[in-house]
């Protein structure tokens, strides 16, 4: 008889282009966003990317990627 709301489908999926009119992703409660492509999917980001900056780089933190003022990139490496 059909679902009433997107939270009833466990797994959609879209049959085009998704529009986020100007808003983000989020998650609730700190949560991570996973984007899992499946097989040898990848991951591409067009156009300009940008890092969140900091004056004064904060310590590597596993995984995590950031700029401070003068543009230079840092790259945590996750443990195992």
């Amino acid at each position: 008889a059909g679902i009433n709301g997107l939270s009833g489908d466990t797994s959609p999926a879209l049959g085009g282009d998704l529009d986020v009119n100007g808003f983000s992703f989020t998650s609730k409660d700190s949560d991570d966003i996973i984007f899992t492509p499946i097989g040898t999917g990848s991951i591409r980001l067009d156009g300009v990317v940008e890092f969140k900056r900091f004056s004064t780089p904060p310590a590597a933190f596993a995984g995590g990627m950031y700029a401070d003022d003068n543009n230079n990139l840092y790259f945590g490496i996750e443990e195992s």
